[in-house]
Order: C-alpha cells, then structure tokens, then sequence
C-alpha cells in the first residue's frame, strides 16, 4: 500500500497552492505531528491508520485515515481562530478540487472538522483538526 506516499501527495497539493505555500503562507509544513513547535502558522499531516476489506480473493479495498492538524497563534483575540478556520476552508477547497490526488488514489474526502482554542501566556493558539480518508482499491 501507499500510505507514506498518500501523506506526502496530500502536503504537495496543498503546499502547490498559492492560499498555502510554505512559507510564505504556511510557515512550516510537518509530516506527522512535530515534536517541537516553533513557528505558526503550521500545518501536519498524519497517517492515523486503514482498514481494509476484503471484497473478492483478489480484491481489497484500502481506506487509509489522515489527520490534518492546522494551528496558528496571535496576541489578538480572535485572529489565530480567524486564521485557521480560513485555512480549513482553503484546505477543504483544495482537497476537493483533487479527490484522486493526482490518480494515487481511488477517490478522498474530508470525514469532519474539530477545533480548539487556548490562551498560552499573551497568546491565543487555535488549532483543528481534519479528519481526512483516501479509498484505494488493490486486485
């Protein structure tokens, strides 16, 4: 299977777009989540799994599960969740635009959306969390 390739496909489309690019718009792009963070806004891509189902001997049928984790910070009080509910949008947009990524996989779309919101010290940091899913059929 293509799991790693799926995660890496999913930061290349959206790093490609202009709302997106590292690091004009996005400071830092990270595969999997970073175990150190120290610029916002951030974007991480993770794979959290698959099932599969066997549908003939032959056949199985991939769902490969993604976490896109958006994150920004700010001393304004609403401007980091302003912020990453527009790049979630984008995100979605961009996604959308591209349910094959590019013929690596069958068909994705996004499963839901959560968010959340904390004061650290004088800054704001709102984060959410994508819930991304890519099917891939293998014979």
């Amino acid at each position: 299977m293509v799991y790693r390739e799926i995660v890496e496909k999913v930061i290349e489309i959206l790093k490609s777009n202009p709302d997106l690019s590292e690091p004009e718009k996005i400071k830092r792009y990270y595969f999997g989540f970073p175990a150190k963070i120290d610029v916002y806004p951030f974007i991480s891509v993770r794979w959290v799994g698959c099932t599969i189902t066997i549908q003939t001997v032959k056949r199985r049928r991939y769902e490969v599960n993604l976490e896109i984790f958006v994150a920004d910070q700010s001393t304004v009080e609403d401007l980091a969740e302003k912020s990453v509910m527009g790049l979630t949008e984008k995100i979605d947009e961009v996604l959308s635009q591209n349910p094959t990524l590019d013929g690596l996989v069958d068909e994705s779309y996004l499963l839901g959306v959560e968010s959340e919101s904390m004061v650290m010290g004088t800054y704001t940091v709102a984060g959410v969390r994508i819930l991304f899913r890519a099917f891939k059929l293998k014979t």
